[in-house]
């Protein structure tokens, strides 16, 4: 007696178990340096962002993203160098989730030229990439990039570009 009612309590057990759903790894900081070619503004001519990003996966092939990016920023007319910063917050899509990883994403974008008149832009941006894991936590990547910056009264501006680097998983 005692046999079979410890087996209907460990059946019964089993089949109201939740899905088991593994956590490892889905936390990731990378360092991505990269090219940037813009016309959001007339002066600007080409940027090197310098991009620290995290990430946590979510669900589902799911990952948010966050972007910041200190940049060296080159004017078009004098050819002189000025800082500048970008953001990105956003949620990208894993289309295959093994050791090699492309994805498609989408941002919200923003950017900014520290100089006189402290000019920022905010806008909206896409982009595709793909990571390559090295180890199990260990990943080198490359993406392409479009933003596109909205201003009132004002055509839109974008700055497209690439990156390549190395994030680590945890």
């Amino acid at each position: 007696m005692r046999r079979s009612t410890s087996f209907v309590i460990a059946a019964a057990a089993l089949l109201c178990a939740p899905e088991a759903r593994a956590q490892f790894a889905n936390k990731s900081l990378g360092v991505f340096p990269g090219y940037m070619r813009m016309n959001a503004d007339p002066t600007v001519d080409w940027a090197l962002p310098l991009s620290f990003e995290g990430s946590l996966y979510v669900e589902s092939g799911f990952d948010l993203v966050i972007r910041v990016a200190p940049m060296l920023v080159t004017e078009k007319l004098l050819q002189h160098q000025m800082f500048g910063a970008s953001f990105a917050l956003g949620v990208r899509y894993l289309l295959s989730e093994e050791s090699l990883r492309p994805y498609v994403g989408a941002n919200l974008a923003g950017l900014y030229f520290d100089r006189a008149d402290n000019k920022g832009y905010g806008g909206v941006g896409a982009f595709a990439g793909l990571d390559y894991f090295v180890s199990d936590s260990v990943s080198l990547g490359a993406r392409a990039f479009a933003n596109f910056y909205l201003e009132l009264n004002q055509p839109v501006t974008e700055g497209v570009g690439v990156q390549g680097g190395v994030a680590t998983y945890f």
